[in-house]
């Protein structure tokens, strides 16, 4: 068993240790994939900006810097490679809707969808990976453990 190293920002680390989220993707920059495979350990790190104390007392070692924290672990279930667009589990990505008020559009109700991909968006916008593009993909399950 590998650990591996996966970011996530707080909102999505609650969602995972909560079990709402169980499911990632991310962008294909290498043929090997380098989350490693069902088995493997992914440990979850939060970037956080450094604290307003350590910017106004040392401005100049702290000013640009971002501190790690390891939040937890998940395990790899299953990876593949898959288009963007292909069938997104919008509840495993984290994303609740209420099947009741929501429009439903392809596998998913619209709305969320096209939340889903601002969220992209905002990660991989100004990058090769923008949603339009339907860039290939990592699709990451795992499990808390």
């Amino acid at each position: 068993m590998n650990h591996k190293y996966i970011f996530f920002n707080e909102e999505m680390i609650e969602k995972i240790k909560s079990g709402k989220k169980t499911q990632t993707r991310r962008p294909i920059r290498k043929l090997v994939c380098c989350y490693g495979k069902p088995g493997d350990r992914l440990l979850l790190i939060k970037r956080t900006p450094a604290s307003a104390y350590m910017r106004d007392h040392f401005p100049r070692l702290f000013s640009r810097f971002f501190f790690w924290w390891i939040e937890g672990a998940v395990e790899v279930v299953s990876i593949e490679a898959k288009p963007l667009k292909k069938y997104i589990d919008l509840k495993a990505e984290g994303f609740d809707f209420d099947p009741k008020t929501s429009r439903l559009f392809f596998n998913g109700p619209a709305q969320e969808r096209e939340r889903f991909f601002e969220y992209w968006d905002k990660i991989y916008g100004n990058t090769i990976y923008k949603s339009i593009n339907n860039p290939p993909v990592w699709v990451i399950e795992f499990k808390v453990v």
